[in-house]
């Protein structure tokens, strides 16, 4: 007997497709993807509770890029400050559920230029 618990997706009796399926085509009807930014996507990283997703490094962020975090929050990128050879530090904005409001980061977050950040490829 197969458990829920699990998340193991099973094809139950009279179930035209199975849940994975019935995600993909809700997720086609509510995004799209931007052939511009899916274009800039180097590899895919694995983020907790969202799984693979799209990823650059972060060297190739600019200003309006929208990157995903683990568990699914997304900063825009407001600024470049700093670039090195190697580091880059990068000024985030944010919604915070507390305020209701967009949030600037007051600290700039310090990343190598070739780590990979989940990257947001629909809009």
């Amino acid at each position: 007997m197969h458990s829920l618990h699990n998340f193991d997706y099973i094809r139950l009796a009279g179930a035209r497709e199975t849940a994975p399926e019935k995600a993909d085509k809700i997720m086609a009807r509510k995004f799209t993807k931007d052939p511009a930014l899916t274009a800039r996507v180097t590899g895919t990283i694995k983020l907790q509770a969202i799984g693979e997703t799209s990823a650059i490094p972060a060297g190739d962020l600019k200003p309006g890029d929208v990157t995903i975090w683990n568990f699914g929050g997304q900063n825009t990128v407001v600024r470049i400050d700093r670039e090195t050879a190697k580091t880059v530090w990068i000024t985030f904005s944010y919604y915070c559920n507390v305020n209701k409001e967009v949030v600037v980061s007051s600290k700039p977050r310090r990343l190598k230029k070739d780590r990979l950040v989940g990257f947001k490829t629909w809009h």
